[in-house]
């Protein structure tokens, strides 16, 4: 542990001249072959995608190892000549992840589109921590880092900013029990978990000399209240692991880990929507800008850079990105599909019972499950439609609606009977050795997030002691620690947000359980006990 006795600390630049600036420049097989390097497999996925993603998922398990990444250095031309623009990220939430087997994120969206732009093929290079972020681009391992940078002038000694492209404040986001910070004297009632080299601290450092706050930090809770003097108004700082992510940090403040976070503006309204817990208070920075980094000797691929985004800028298609990741209440997440409601008779759970009947015993599934099933993914609206093209009542691409040998992807008996089917091949690939039950559970997930993650967790589950072949308090705990940075890094399809994953599996199976209890005449081909006795605590 360690006091800081502050001096006068110097604001960070944000060149704003760098946003002043413009440039013109049938019954086919559908098995999963365990022993093909598939992306990921999910039901909404277009199989044709499955190998078009290819690239994308051996670009992130290859980048995890500093070794398998070859060293280049050269300008756009060199870049053109070997065909592939290689992007330096991470991998989180926000900027780049794998989601039922497509690559996602702010960051690939807009990456991808200046790959396009140049002509040239996207690879995308996962860090091993933000700051390596540079170091890495030095060393040749990446071409242009995308990951969210912000623009300091220290960084800009090292690295030639594009022009940017999204403006933000940091904010403090404080755990709802403390309520919303709105002053700095707020600020003295809370502990702050930041990342002990990131820039956060400098503005709780200046926040403190300017109110004649002491400041105190260390990287336990017992440390700095070790440190404290009774009476006298401190910031207190945990420090925690740089490695951690933004969304790791919030996770600690949901958690009680800590009372208090700094964050960008847009990422705390990302997470606070995410995380009902949490609350986003008073800036604390003037306006900061984000852009793209290129070595200071590449002057055509910053020339090109900023003649693309300012391009994309122009057309609005940079703001539409951002809302659509970064917004949850934005235009695009309001347009929610209109509920198809049913009013059930006794015994009766959907108009659809007999195809779920006749689907579960070509697959051998309980037929309310399929149920469950289809009312969690379109509420039995056989015209639902989602915001990624899936389509009807079991949410299936169309590709993938064709590929399972769907001729009318509106024809209800079509979509539930192929759903099913995509679930069966789902269990089966779970091997012999586990129960029934827990590849059914384990098929859910999967369908929901994609077979790759779903295999990254029982993978960990082994590694770390947990049963692989039980979903809860195993695997599905081994899916939360891949939200941590430490385990996401070593696993082959990294991070990926599993809240919904897991609230998706549980929320099937309570509402199997309840269309259980309203057909108890039925007989299942599921055996109930194996399956309820596996409830959540």
């Amino acid at each position: 542990m360690r006091r800081i006795r502050l001096s006068v600390i110097t604001a960070l630049l944000t060149p704003a001249v760098l946003l002043l600036f413009s440039v013109e420049c049938g019954e086919n097989d559908y098995g999963l072959n365990v022993d093909r390097n598939y992306s990921e497999f999910a039901a909404c996925m277009p199989p044709d995608e499955i190998y078009e993603d290819l690239d994308f998922s051996v670009s992130l398990e290859e980048s995890k190892s500093e070794d398998s990444i070859e060293q280049y250095w050269g300008d756009l031309d060199e870049i053109r000549r070997r065909g592939v623009l290689r992007v330096l990220t991470r991998n989180n939430g926000t900027d780049y992840y794998l989601y039922r087997g497509q690559s996602m994120g702010f960051e690939y969206e807009l990456a991808k589109k200046f790959a396009d732009f140049l002509g040239v093929r996207l690879h995308m290079v996962v860090v091993p921590s933000r700051a390596e972020l540079i170091p890495w681009l030095q060393e040749g391992r990446g071409d242009i880092i995308c990951a969210g940078l912000t623009v300091t002038s220290a960084r800009l000694e090292k690295v030639r900013f594009s022009y940017a492209y999204s403006e933000v404040t940091r904010v403090v986001v404080t755990n709802k029990k403390y309520g919303v910070a709105e002053d700095a004297e707020d600020l003295t009632e809370l502990l702050f978990a930041v990342r002990s080299n990131g820039l956060y601290v400098r503005h709780l450092q200046n926040i403190a000399y300017d109110n004649g706050y002491d400041l105190v930090s260390g990287d336990t809770i017992e440390k700095v209240r070790a440190a404290l003097i009774p009476g006298e108004p401190t910031i207190k700082i945990l420090e925690v692991n740089p490695e951690l992510e933004d969304e790791d940090i919030a996770d600690m403040v949901v958690s009680g880990a800590a009372d208090a976070m700094i964050v960008d503006s847009d990422i705390a309204e990302l997470e606070a929507s995410y995380k009902p817990s949490l609350r986003v208070g008073m800036e604390i920075s003037q306006p900061l800008y984000h852009a793209w980094a290129v070595r200071r000797d590449d002057g055509e691929l910053w020339l090109a850079a900023n003649s693309f985004i300012s391009k994309m800028k122009n057309s609005g298609y940079i703001s539409e990105l951002h809302n659509s990741y970064f917004r949850k209440n934005g235009a695009a997440v309001k347009k929610k599909r209109k509920a198809f409601h049913f009013v059930a008779r006794a015994g009766q759970i959907s108009p659809y019972d007999d195809i779920f009947r006749s689907a579960g015993k070509k697959y051998d599934i309980d037929w309310r499950l399929l149920a469950a099933l289809a009312y969690q993914e379109s509420q039995f609206n056989p015209q639902a439609r989602s915001p990624g093209g899936a389509l009807g009542i079991m949410q299936l691409m169309p590709e993938t609606a064709s590929h399972l040998g769907v001729k009318n992807p509106d024809s209800v008996s079509e979509n539930i009977h192929a759903g099913a089917r995509y679930l069966r091949t789902l269990m089966d690939s779970f091997g012999k050795k586990a129960q029934k039950k827990e590849k059914l559970l384990m098929a859910l997930a999967s369908y929901n997030i994609g077979h790759g993650h779903i295999a990254d967790a029982r993978k960990l589950a082994d590694k770390v002691g947990l049963d692989s072949d039980r979903w809860f308090g195993n695997v599905e705990k081994a899916a939360l620690m891949l939200k941590q940075h430490k385990y996401a890094r070593d696993a082959r399809y990294g991070y990926f947000r599993c809240d919904f994953t897991l609230k998706f599996v549980r929320s099937v199976q309570s509402r199997f359980e309840q269309y259980v209890s309203m057909t108890k005449n039925d007989v299942s081909s599921l055996v109930q006990n194996d399956t309820t006795s596996n409830q959540s605590p």
